[in-house]
């Protein structure tokens, strides 16, 4: 089956290059430091406990307040960590004095949390007005085998438990990770069984875990391009077929840059240092250098980012002649090899969207709706 990849540049660019994102990203990082002991964890050879102070977080506070000044109306807040609901009051002092910003300068605040969910709890979820939940569950076996508390103890059951309460609030909307191995590839049917049966309401999307030599005692069998091929076919069949939805596309609509771009998305570690987006792991944070003396923190915030930032894949030569930009969304910060990390494998989508497709599952596809 040939795939027709031509993309016209030009109709792209000329489509996107007035439009700016009004939602500007700021991810939080409360702590470093993690009550569970995953086996593959990418954070397994950085082991600290640092716990954001109030230092950081004025300037998280004197950040908003610039940004606020220069015209930005809309922000997605995203806790992470670690684990950030280890320090909840942390979570809701923050919270507390960005809505009290939002109140003043009449700003849009959505929040969101990445989160492993053990400490996910009615008491918390009461807080907001509105939540969205990342968090990864597997089967009860794969679960507990390679995402256990320190002390060793299983924490599935919990999590279960915590995410159906969780569900009932009407208030959060629940991601799930389903990381994915040669484990647990054939226990994917079942778990989501499990899942449409329960009182869970989630969107369900597949990750690949990748091996770290770190990580002694783990090691998935399962190559990259046979999960490619796996997500991209068996697993789009199981998730209709239980009446979830497919969010992974090779030909997603490409109106803006990916986040990282924003020139005002950052993300802000517990130890005051800072990094692009979300993405942005422990070795790549920046110390925030000053642009001048009457410069406002976030325009010092920018300029230590600015070489980053700096590089937009409308102005990159390199990201300009390659046919794939509106796949990969010009993603040269996170690829500097320039070889898009494709959520799939695009010939197998294909098959899979055109078979459902005449089946009349269409409507399952959310990038084509």
């Amino acid at each position: 089956m040939k795939v027709n990849e031509n993309i016209d540049l030009e109709s792209y660019k000329q489509k996107t290059i007035n439009l700016k994102r009004d939602l500007v990203t700021i991810t939080i990082n409360i702590t470093e430091d993690c009550n569970f002991s995953c086996t593959y964890c990418y954070q397994n050879d950085f082991l600290s406990k640092n716990v954001i102070t109030d230092q950081t977080i004025n300037n998280i506070m004197q950040y908003i307040l610039d940004i606020a000044q220069l015209g930005v109306r809309r922000l997605y807040i995203y806790f992470f960590g670690g684990e950030p609901l280890l320090y909840k009051k942390r979570i809701l002092a923050i919270k507390s004095k960005i809505d009290q910003i939002a109140s003043e300068k009449s700003l849009s605040i959505s929040y969101g949390l990445g989160t492993n969910a053990y400490l996910l709890t009615p008491d918390f979820i009461n807080h907001f007005d509105s939540l969205i939940v990342d968090t990864t569950l597997t089967s009860r076996k794969d679960h507990d085998r390679n995402r256990s508390l320190k002390s060793g103890s299983g924490t599935y059951d919990k999590i279960f438990e915590n995410l159906a309460v969780a569900s009932k609030s009407g208030c959060v909307k629940i991601h799930i990770g389903y990381n994915t191995s040669d484990k647990n590839t054939e226990e994917f049917q079942s778990f989501l069984v499990t899942i449409r049966q329960s009182d869970i309401k989630a969107h369900i999307n597949c990750y690949y875990i990748n091996n770290y030599e770190f990580n002694e005692n783990y090691f998935n069998a399962l190559s990259y391009e046979k999960y490619l091929k796996w997500v991209s076919s068996t697993a789009i069949d199981h998730l209709i077929e239980n009446g979830f939805l497919v969010n992974v596309s090779p030909f997603s609509s490409y109106r803006f840059e990916c986040d990282a771009y924003n020139p005002w998305s950052a993300k802000f570690f517990s130890d005051g240092s800072i990094g692009l987006c979300n993405a942005t792991n422990f070795y790549e944070r920046r110390i925030i250098k000053s642009f001048t003396e009457s410069s406002s923190f976030a325009e010092d915030v920018q300029y230590s980012l600015y070489d980053q930032k700096s590089v937009l894949p409308k102005s990159n030569n390199q990201c300009n002649s390659c046919e794939l930009i509106a796949v990969c969304r010009g993603k040269v910060q996170c690829d500097t090899s320039c070889n898009p990390n494709y959520s799939i494998d695009r010939e197998t989508f294909i098959r899979s969207f055109v078979k459902h497709t005449n089946l009349g599952n269409r409507k399952f596809f959310t990038q084509f709706n």
